[in-house]
């Protein structure tokens, strides 16, 4: 038998979207699976009716189930904690009553990923759907960043999700060792377990470990979905709160050791998070949290002279990262043509006039020579991208066949300079009809 999967279900005044949530995890393919339900004293949950449907409806993959109910509310952190030291499976994953499991196949991916991929947190995909989860408006975490991070050191992610979370709870599941080693969730907190567990592992080296499958369809109208002139409810104004707590607790209070330009980005990230949250904290705990920056950055670098230094460092990294090496690759992909016309042109010209230096006998005709090959290659260059983006190939295959040409024929001629260009036509050609055959063989298949 597989080894059991636990599956938490938390319901705070939910109760009317608890039936689909549990239809979704009836469904699985998976054969061992417990369920939890946890109840954070909401207003109206029955539990004899929620058990009653699962008496019901489970199938023979549900092995076991049980209940926390809170008598008075506690909130989602130590709710899931409490699930956790009660949770039987090798292996947990835990999402709001008014969500679903994406398809069937959830778990058992979970599973066979965990396996696959030796790690101990498996993190999906999450599609955010309507409140009535009809209609999917989008996918929650960005592939291929996610891709980027599965092999990224864990504190260059670390830094990345100091700016926000961009991993789904309820798409993620843990080997529940993890919590054994590293501690349950983070109780300061009330409300927000997933971002400061995640930081918290990466500062210790445990990699969040995203695979690409759907894992969780998340319905509009959470915490963290309100109108920005709505009147703040409690639980959201709570919401913000946990978050400028994780902030001071798990960052600033325990900052791993990163390089100074590097750190210092972690405390501008910091700074920028906590001017975002102001409409939502009091201005005490505004104050208050500025001031845990200022001591953070000064225990962090010792003095104010460290501090002064690390930005001058900064200005000429940023010099050299944005003025420069962003200006060159911002050119590049804006303007191949022109990229591969310069590559070409430099190493055409060393190839051949080294083989052919009678051919350049004064300095009008190296000029000439030099500027027209130039100007020639970029016109075309810019008329052929019309008809299709071929030129990275031929660029190279022409600077090859014409070099091979001149090492066999010596043609000691200013008119030498059509040569290239014409096999750079004729081989462009030919990779056109080319790139047109198998596009034609695509849609006809």
């Amino acid at each position: 038998m597989k080894d059991k999967f636990t599956i938490v279900i938390t319901c705070y005044n939910q109760e009317e979207y608890i039936y689909n949530a549990l239809h979704s995890v009836f469904i699985q393919d998976y054969n061992n699976i417990e369920i939890i339900i946890t109840d954070d004293a909401s207003r109206n949950f029955n539990k004899s009716k929620v058990e009653k449907y699962i008496k019901e409806n489970r199938k023979d993959n549900i092995r076991e189930y049980c209940f926390i109910i809170n008598k008075k509310n506690i909130g989602t952190v130590k709710t899931l904690n409490k699930a956790i030291r009660n949770s039987k499976g090798k292996y947990i994953t835990f999402f709001a009553a008014d969500d679903e499991l994406s398809n069937e196949n959830v778990i058992s991916n979970y599973a066979r990923s965990f396996e696959k991929f030796n790690q101990r947190v498996i993190t999906a995909q999450c599609y955010l759907y309507d409140d009535l989860l009809i209609n999917n408006n989008g996918e929650y975490v960005n592939v291929k960043e996610a891709n980027k991070f599965n092999k990224a050191d864990t504190l260059d992610t670390f830094i990345k999700m100091v700016k926000g979370c961009f991993y789904g709870s309820g798409g993620t599941a843990y080997n529940k060792n993890i919590f054994e080693e590293f501690g349950c969730f983070n109780e300061k907190v009330k409300l927000v377990e997933d971002w400061a567990y995640y930081l918290h592992l990466l500062k210790n080296g445990i990699r969040i470990y995203f695979v690409d499958f759907p894992a969780l369809n998340h319905r509009d109208g959470g915490m963290s979905h309100h109108n920005i002139t709505d009147e703040l409810p409690p639980h959201v104004k709570t919401y913000y709160n946990d978050l400028a707590i994780i902030q001071q607790q798990i960052i600033l209070n325990d900052m791993p050791k990163l390089s100074d330009i590097k750190a210092y980005h972690v405390f501008q990230l910091v700074k920028t998070n906590y001017q975002s949250y102001q409409r939502y904290l009091n201005p005490i705990d505004i104050k208050k949290y500025n001031g845990f920056i200022k001591e953070s950055m000064l225990k962090y670098f010792k003095s104010e002279k460290n501090i002064k230094l690390v930005e001058k460092k900064l200005k000429i990294y940023n010099f050299f990262k944005w003025h420069v090496y962003y200006k060159f690759k911002y050119l590049y992909k804006s303007n191949r043509v022109l990229s591969f016309s310069i590559v070409y042109w430099i190493i055409f010209n060393l190839l051949y006039l080294n083989s052919n230096p009678s051919i350049l006998q004064n300095t009008n005709n190296e000029i000439i020579y030099l500027v027209s090959l130039f100007l020639i290659i970029l016109y075309i260059n810019n008329f052929l991208n019309k008809i299709g983006d071929n030129m990275i190939f031929c660029l190279p295959i022409t600077t090859l066949v014409s070099y091979g040409l001149f090492k066999i024929f010596i043609i000691n001629s200013i008119f030498t300079i059509f040569i290239p260009i014409i096999i750079y036509i004729i081989i462009y050609y030919i990779l056109y009809i080319i790139r047109i055959y198998f596009k034609k063989t695509e849609q006809q298949n």
